[in-house]
């Protein structure tokens, strides 16, 4: 019985608190980064609509 006791004094080789500091700050760049990626969409899709759109005739 004292060998569980003793086994059990072990640290966890996963650090659990360690891993979902580390998911949650993955999580909060990939938000970022899919924000990001949505404002050059929209950018990306002004720059198109002001291309295609007819030339303004200047007379």
């Amino acid at each position: 019985m004292d060998q569980d006791i003793a086994a059990m004094d072990i640290p966890p080789l996963m650090d659990w608190q360690q891993i979902t500091e580390q998911i949650t700050v993955i999580l909060e760049e990939i938000t970022y980064l899919t924000t990001e990626f949505a404002q050059l969409q929209n950018r990306v899709k002004w720059l198109e609509d002001q291309y295609s759109s007819p030339p303004i005739s200047r007379s």
